[in-house]
């Protein structure tokens, strides 16, 4: 668990400078998820569509990601997510207890696939 605390707060630090107001850890107890905000509001489906191709294109790429609903531990898990206090609906991140170093060069690869394909603008 301390592997996976410290994984999500890198993350969230470094998707605030790389992602700006796109990017926001949740206000869960555990705080291990971090979600990622388009930059025009999603409906569920395509946030449903962003979790599972971001899962899809990166675990083509070698990373240890998928398309999963809840924490995968030795892989990120990326979700939809509905935030009910704004009703807004964004794509969850749920942080592993990869090696940091492998984390941090995953972390990277999320924020240019966001980046990359967050352009509804």
């Amino acid at each position: 668990m301390a592997a996976i605390i410290r994984n999500s707060r890198r993350t969230a630090h470094f998707f605030r400078q790389a992602l700006g107001d796109l990017v926001r850890q949740t206000n869960f107890a555990h705080g291990l998820y971090v979600l990622l905000k388009c930059r025009s509001p999603l409906d569920e489906e395509e946030a449903r569509q962003a979790a599972s191709e971001m899962g899809r294109d990166l675990g083509l790429a070698g990373f240890p990601i998928r398309h999963a609903g809840s924490f995968g531990f030795d892989f990120a898990a990326t979700e939809w997510f509905h935030d009910t206090t704004t009703g807004a609906f964004n794509v969850r991140i749920a942080v592993p207890d990869l090696p940091t170093k492998v984390w941090d060069e995953q972390t990277r690869a999320i924020a240019r696939w966001w980046n990359e394909h967050n352009s509804r603008a």
